[in-house]
C-alpha cells in the first residue's frame, strides 16, 4: 500500500493540470451537491475553509452561504486551529498564505454547529481522508459532533488512503462527479 507522503506526492504532480478554469466549474458541481444535501439545507451554522491554490476554490461558497447562515472558518494558531465566526470584510493572510477571519468570535462549543466543509489532500470511498500532515483537521474533527462532509476535485478520490486509529471519517465524500455516504458514519446521527 503507498503511505502518506508518496500519496501527496503523486496528488501533487497530478494538481498541475487542474487548471483554474476547471477548479471554478469543479467547485460549482460540488456546491450545487452540497447544498442538495437535506442536512445542508436545514443548517445554521457551517464550519467551511478559505482554499489554497490547489484546492477547490470556497469563495463562491463563503458569499452564497453566509448570507443565510452563520459560516465558521479556521484560523491557525501555533499548533492549534481556531474556529471564527465569519464576517464580510474580516479577512487577512494569515499562516500558510491562507486567508483567515481576523474577527474575535471564537467558536468552543460545536453542538449547534450542524455541518463542517472539509478540505483534503485525498479522500477515499469509505470517507477516509488524508489531509498535509499537520493534523490541524485532526485534532478539531475528533470533537466535532455534526456532520463532515469531505470535498475535493474527481482526481482525489483515490481507492485507499492510508488511515490511523485517531483519523475521522466523513460522513459525505463530494466530488463533481461522485456523491459518498458513509453510513457508518450516518448511524451516529
Amino acid at each position: 500500500m503507498i503511505d502518506k507522503s508518496e500519496l501527496r506526492r503523486a496528488l501533487r504532480l497530478m494538481c498541475r493540470c487542474f487548471t483554474a478554469d476547471v477548479a471554478a466549474i469543479s467547485a460549482r458541481a460540488v456546491m450545487e451537491k452540497v447544498q442538495a444535501l437535506p442536512c445542508f439545507e436545514v443548517a445554521r451554522r457551517i464550519v467551511l475553509y478559505h482554499s489554497l491554490p490547489d484546492e477547490l476554490p470556497t469563495t463562491e461558497m463563503l458569499n452564497e452561504w453566509s448570507a443565510d447562515k452563520l459560516v465558521l472558518l479556521p484560523r491557525v494558531v501555533g499548533d492549534k486551529m481556531d474556529i471564527v465566526a465569519f464576517h464580510a470584510g474580516e479577512l487577512a493572510t494569515g499562516s500558510f498564505n491562507i486567508q483567515e477571519p481576523t474577527g474575535n468570535e471564537i467558536i468552543t462549543d460545536f453542538a449547534a454547529t450542524d455541518v463542517a466543509i472539509i478540505p483534503g489532500v485525498a479522500f477515499d470511498r469509505h470517507g477516509n481522508r488524508l489531509g498535509r500532515g499537520k493534523g490541524y483537521y485532526d485534532r478539531f474533527l475528533s470533537h466535532f459532533p455534526g456532520i463532515k462532509i469531505g470535498i475535493c476535485a474527481d482526481f482525489r478520490l483515490v481507492d485507499t488512503v492510508p488511515a490511523e486509529a485517531h483519523d475521522v471519517k466523513m460522513d459525505y465524500v463530494i466530488t463533481p462527479s461522485t456523491t459518498i455516504i458513509n453510513n457508518d458514519c450516518n448511524k451516529r446521527h
